[in-house]
This record gives structure tokens, sequence and C-alpha cells, in this order.
């Protein structure tokens, strides 16, 4: 299924197409999301939209004071950097055809040891032991710069 469905980009590990994702802005990463359903799965990672989210923010004002976190980072791009309502954004994301056909066909899932990683820290099981240990380094976050954030 993933040479069908990615064609050249097939021969790419996972981190390597995720390393050419990142060179993309937000309007390339939905026509990349739209070509292909394993694209559309690898070009939605929230990684990708959050780094794009902060870019953003950095030295744009009137974005920073729309900052604020909306379901996902991708929405919240579309909300802060845009400026887009929320209705406007949920009918961004209702007309994806290549959305509705992932809830409308679980087995389209796509498998990815790297896409898996955050999703599995997340929510993997924190043993008590390891919150007895605090050995963290503690920032002040009124002091916390952009650069510093990343």
């Amino acid at each position: 299924r993933r040479l069908a469905t990615l064609g050249t980009f097939a021969c790419l590990s996972d981190e390597l197409l995720m390393r050419v994702l990142s060179e993309l802005d937000a309007c390339s990463l939905l026509r990349v999301a739209a070509s292909s359903s394993i694209l559309y799965v690898f070009a939605n990672e929230r990684e990708l939209w959050r780094a794009l989210v902060l870019t953003a923010c950095q030295g744009d004002e009137k974005v920073l004071s729309r900052l604020e976190f909306t379901h996902s980072w991708k929405h919240t791009y579309f909300r802060c950097v845009l400026n887009a309502t929320v209705d406007n954004v949920a009918a961004l994301f209702s007309l994806s055809a290549i959305e509705r056909s992932f809830r409308n066909n679980p087995s389209r899932a796509v498998y990815s040891d790297l896409l898996f990683h955050a999703w599995r820290c997340a929510t993997g099981r924190v043993r008590t032991q390891w919150l007895l240990r605090d050995n963290l380094p503690r920032e002040n976050v009124e002091q916390l710069s952009l650069d510093a954030f990343r």
C-alpha cells in the first residue's frame, strides 16, 4: 500500500518523509495531504503544525495576541494565524474527502513507528518512583523566549 499511495516518495523512510514535509508551508502541507491517504496522515502530524504556529508567532504581535490552542495545532494555525472563525475552521475540515474516507473505513489505518512514538509517550504509564525524583531544571515562563521554548 505504501508504494501505491506514495509513489516516488515510497523510497523514503518515515523520518526522511517527515523531514521533507517539515520544510513545507501550511498551504503546501494541505495540498500534499489531499494527494494520498498516507501523506494525509503524515501531513497532519501535530509537530509539523506546532512548528508552523510557533514560527508564525515569532515577531508577529497580531498572531501572538490571538494565540490560543484550539483542538489541535492545525486548528490553532487556522484560528490564530489566518484568523479564521471557529465555524470556518470546522467547515474546512469537514469538507476533506480523504478525512471522510478515513472515518468511514478504519481499515485504511497507517502504521508507522515514527507516528506511534508521540502517542506512546503521551499515553504511557508513569511509574510512581519516577515522580519521586525532581532533577529537571525549572524555567520561569515569564522569562522564556520563543526560541528557548522550541
